[in-house]
């Protein structure tokens, strides 16, 4: 939604390469935002403070007057998120909960829990079916909900709300289904933020955020807080997981996570990069890779073409453990960069050790997705039957 016409709902990858062919950005004729795929650039681009987040999800100024008034209260909600917020209030608080995910002695802590979750969902999963539905779903909201202390039971409700949320960040025209959807979503998740969270959450962030409520901090804030820091881990955590499952069924492939289980996954986050874009707009003249940007322009930093600049990864498509890890820019850079960027990997970890541990050698699954303009989402993990073997005749 908002005039983004560069196919990337439906040509992805031709696409990226387009935008990768221009030395510098590229401005789009028809939307009038600029586009800068080049991962040098997009990586300055994220850290520099000329560039200003753009204080929302989508463009609505083509909206009619009853459109916007229907996505005005998700506007407003998601201009408090950290990553579309330059506000200091946000600012402190993503400190507060970027200390309270990756604290002392929070990996190890975080591994086990992870770890424990990913065996729980393996034993229950039922036998066939789409192992996207049937492990990769529960596990993620298992996961992503345990980071946050929430109850045990809440869960599936929690992560439904998110996903209608997720849907409207993922829209790429106006739906009043998917707008009505989300509005209801996020109604549920301040109503449990208020009446559950603050007062049944356990755990470090469940902590930090009774002790920024006791500080003052806007309630508004911290129901932003809490409803990124859910989406915020859920969508990547998934379509990354799926990625990674994808592929380790190729015995060479589950020998290099094997080897080198770190890298593997940082591979698997920069080849799946779920949100496409970083929106900003320019506070003044910006020059980005030799083109000056005018002061309060729309710009887009285009996150899955910079992870494929062939420029910092040669064969760009490949999955190689031998890269630099965490070189990647699924989650951003700088000071906006993802604070549940652990949380994901570890739930990408997490799943494969599950994977590569209790599953046939050999597992073989056709990865389904979906793309919109702003998004790429896992959908479905199909069991491939084993190559039947030739009749007996032919084998001699």
């Amino acid at each position: 939604m908002g005039g983004v016409h560069l196919g990337l709902a439906n040509e992805f990858e031709p696409t990226l390469r387009r935008l990768l062919d221009h030395d510098g950005p590229y401005r789009d004729p028809e939307s009038g935002a600029w586009f800068v795929a080049r991962y040098d650039q997009v990586r300055a681009a994220l850290a520099d403070r000329r560039l200003l987040t753009r204080s929302s999800a989508h463009a609505t100024a083509h909206l009619d007057a009853d459109q916007r008034a229907a996505v005005e209260p998700l506007e407003a909600h998601l201009r408090r998120w950290f990553v579309f917020s330059d506000e200091p209030a946000q600012h402190r608080l993503r400190l507060a909960f970027r200390r309270a995910l990756a604290g002392s002695g929070r990996d190890r802590e975080l591994a086990d829990g992870l770890a424990a979750a990913a065996r729980r969902a393996t034993a229950t999963r039922a036998a066939g079916g789409d192992l996207f539905a049937t492990f990769v779903v529960p596990f993620t909201g298992a996961a992503v909900t345990a980071m946050l202390g929430t109850p045990d039971g809440d869960a599936a409700r929690l992560t439904g709300w998110g996903e209608r949320l997720l849907a409207y960040l993922g829209m790429d025209g106006f739906d009043p289904a998917v707008v009505d959807a989300a509005v209801g979503g996020l109604t549920a998740l301040r109503d449990y933020y208020v009446e559950d969270y603050l007062h049944r959450g356990r755990g470090v962030v469940a902590e930090t955020f009774r002790v920024a409520a006791a500080d003052g901090a806007a309630r508004e804030d911290l129901v932003a807080a809490f409803t990124q820091l859910l989406t915020g881990a859920l969508e990547p955590s998934r379509t990354a997981l799926a990625e990674g499952i994808a592929r380790v069924g190729d015995p060479a492939v589950a020998e290099a996570y094997r080897a080198r289980r770190t890298a593997f996954v940082s591979e698997v986050l920069r080849l799946a990069t779920p949100f496409h874009f970083a929106p900003r707009r320019t506070a003044g003249p910006v020059e980005v890779g030799g083109r000056c940007i005018p002061a309060g322009t729309r710009v887009r930093l285009v996150l899955p073409a910079a992870n494929r600049d062939p420029a910092v990864f040669p064969r760009p498509g490949l999955l190689d453990v031998t890269r630099p890890e965490r070189r990647h820019l699924a989650f951003g850079w700088g000071r906006h960069v993802c604070v549940g960027t652990r949380v994901a990997e570890g739930i990408v970890a997490a799943g494969l050790d599950a994977v590569t541990a209790s599953w046939p050698a050999g597992l073989t699954v056709r990865l389904g997705r979906t793309r919109t303009a702003g998004m790429t989402v896992a959908t479905a993990l199909t069991a491939c039957p084993p190559p039947s073997a030739p009749p007996e005749r032919d084998r001699r």
